[in-house]
């Protein structure tokens, strides 16, 4: 079958695929792959929850990575603006998944999630775990054993990336690149995250003066 676009129907040799600076087709298949995966996690999670996947990542941020966060902090994490924020814990409250008490200060709320909030967003990063488990199962042990490696300097390198933008100024899309993570499954304790190893060797510089 032809596509009418032309770039698509473009033909590489082995080395010219090799050779190049960029590699198109590499980053077309991380493209689409990465679609896909992200398609599978949004539908688990609507399933799983019942909810949208921005309220699905507030729910599991307040698991592990702000539990009894403020909603400015939530608001960050999940990439929202304040006032979405404050819709998506309107909603969690409502749904009796979370609460809200004083914070540290007068003005601010603390978020915590209830017992039944904290039995859905397990199930949600239960379900993403078997989303992307499923993708895995196309691989031997001896493939995923040289994927994990790779995937590692991926996650260290947008951590980078996204950090360098914070330190200019600037807010990630999408919030911490950390939101929906397993904290017992990353090894963040034993050191061998990769995200929070490069967050601890970050060096924060002052933008320079022109």
């Amino acid at each position: 079958m032809r596509y009418m676009i032309g770039s698509y129907n473009a033909r590489y040799t082995r080395s010219q695929v090799v050779k190049r600076p960029r590699d198109p087709r590499l980053a077309n298949l991380l493209g689409a792959l990465s679609t896909g995966i992200s398609d599978g996690m949004y539908e688990s999670a609507a399933v799983a929850a019942g909810l949208d996947g921005v309220a699905s990542a507030a729910l599991v941020a307040l698991l592990d990575f702000v539990p009894s966060g403020s909603v400015r902090t939530l608001s960050q994490v999940v990439g929202l603006t304040h006032s979405g924020a404050v819709r998506v814990v309107d909603r969690l409250v409502a749904e009796g998944l979370a609460t809200r008490a004083p914070g540290g200060d007068a003005r601010s709320r603390s978020i915590t999630l209830t017992a039944p909030g904290v039995k859905v967003a397990r199930q949600v990063r239960g379900a993403r775990e078997r989303v992307i488990s499923g993708f895995l199962e196309h691989l031997s042990a001896t493939e995923r054993a040289a994927l994990t490696p790779l995937c590692e300097r991926l996650v260290a390198g947008i951590t980078e990336q996204r950090l360098e933008k914070r330190n200019a100024g600037e807010t990630p899309a999408g919030g911490a690149l950390c939101r929906m993570c397993d904290f017992g499954a990353c090894g963040r304790e034993i050191g061998i995250c990769p995200a929070a190893e490069t967050v601890a060797k970050f060096t924060v510089r002052k933008p320079r003066r022109t």
